[in-house]
């Protein structure tokens, strides 16, 4: 076997012999190469701790605390503070079907049990119905602004569709003394008057969608985004 002489610069070096062959192989590359396989490991380490975070659905700063956190700096009525940032939520009421002709946000999944559905449904409406009074102070903030009309400022916290399978075992539904058509698209509203304040507000209420025009009392200005 032929033998390789290194010189002192290249005493660095290690040498293996495979059969006939003797590879070098530099420790300079060795390390840059352990660096390499590092960083891959971190880096899918990284994803991986992302990926289950939001697996488990930890509690960040969603766009309902946004919402409500805009809605408490406006009513501080600095000029350090700026518009209300709050976003109409578009959600799919769902046993396992589909919410066609919506383009939503996210699903609100209801457990399926043909003798509790409505029970599970009027529960889900009524956690939609928490947020957005939370969301806008619970009625003691005052988050109007500075407006030049009478009336009330409201906001569409939630634009909800049953999927077709609830429509199918439940074309009607008895909420809160109010008769909902499931194939019909809702929305849950909150609002205050300008002019009175934290002392005139309107309560969560739930508004076909089409008859939001129809409301009493009436909004005069939306302050939701689409």
């Amino acid at each position: 076997m032929k033998k390789i002489k290194l010189n002192k610069k290249e005493t660095h070096a290690l040498t293996f012999n495979l059969g006939d062959k003797t590879i070098i192989k530099s420790k300079r590359a060795e390390l840059t190469t352990q660096q390499l396989v590092v960083l891959i490991i971190l880096i899918i380490s990284f994803v991986i701790i992302l990926f289950l975070l939001f697996r488990m659905n930890l509690r960040t700063e969603t766009n309902k605390e946004i919402c409500h956190n805009s809605v408490v700096l406006l009513s501080k009525k600095s000029g350090l503070f700026g518009a209300l940032d709050c976003k109409t939520s578009y959600v799919c009421f769902t046993i396992g079907g589909k919410c066609t002709s919506f383009n939503y946000d996210y699903e609100k999944k209801i457990s399926f049990e043909k003798e509790n559905l409505e029970e599970e449904i009027k529960t889900a409406l009524n956690e939609e119905f928490d947020d957005c009074w939370w969301m806008f102070g619970e009625g003691k903030i005052d988050y109007t602004g500075v407006v030049d009309y009478e009336g009330y400022k409201c906001a569409i916290c939630s634009a909800i569709k049953f999927d077709n399978r609830i429509q199918d075992s439940l074309p009607q539904i008895n909420f809160n003394n109010q008769i909902l058509e499931t194939k019909e698209k809702y929305l849950v509203i909150t609002g205050m008057n300008k002019e009175t304040g934290k002392d005139d507000y309107l309560n969560s209420t739930l508004v076909k969608s089409g008859d939001i025009n129809l409301m009493s009392p009436s909004c005069k200005e939306f302050v939701t985004k689409a």
